[in-house]
């Protein structure tokens, strides 16, 4: 049996092998109000990215229309801000609603 070791290392090693796609999706969360502004960033946020592809949740089915219709503006700033390629975004909502 191995000697324990501390939680951080182990999570650094895990999320290590988990390769760019990781650090990306934490970039992109860690400035995702400058990347799609303050009122958007306010009831939206990204939960996955993977092989270009972006996963937005958002907090109402308004917002996520208004997502929708804000798909190349994400792209062209996200490719702008952090170098990330999105080539899809699809928009989810939460079932945890706001105010419901």
């Amino acid at each position: 049996m191995s000697e324990p070791r501390p939680l951080g290392s182990a999570l650094d090693r895990l999320l290590g092998g988990l390769g760019p796609t990781t650090s990306s999706l934490v970039d992109l969360h860690d400035r995702w109000q400058e990347i799609v502004g303050e009122a958007v960033a306010k009831h939206s946020h990204p939960v996955r990215f993977v092989d270009g592809h972006l996963v937005v949740e958002v907090d109402d089915p308004r917002w996520a229309t208004q997502m929708r219709f804000l798909e190349s503006t994400i792209v062209s700033s996200a490719s702008q801000t952090l170098g990330v390629g999105i080539q899809k975004v699809e928009v989810r909502v939460s079932k945890r609603q706001s105010g419901r």
